[in-house]
């Protein structure tokens, strides 16, 4: 995960220096381990892709390809749950 992670920073790095494109940041990470001292089994980490006017999401999806290359990884869309003011369950699909 963490040349994932790296991959993900450099892929902001550039996207702040095109004009015209968005951001992307990791907001959240976990892992599973059988311990604190042991190495994690499992990690999973959350990333935030902001696009621009003009930006596709067939671009963000080749990114997130490319991020994963190589790597014992996948992506996917994350579904956020969530209540509104008035109580009401809002479920947000991002893609």
């Amino acid at each position: 995960m963490a040349e994932i992670i790296q991959r993900v920073e450099n892929l902001n790095k550039t996207l702040q220096s095109t004009p015209g494109k968005g951001t992307i940041v990791l907001s959240q990470i976990s892992s599973v381990a059988v311990s604190l001292n042991a190495v994690p089994d499992q990690c999973e980490i959350y990333l935030d892709r902001r696009l621009r006017l003009g930006e596709t999401v067939d671009d963000v999806k080749k990114e997130l390809d490319e991020l994963v290359k190589g790597k014992n990884a996948k992506w996917e869309p994350g579904t956020l749950v969530m209540n509104s003011w008035t109580g009401e369950k809002l479920v947000y699909k991002p893609i």
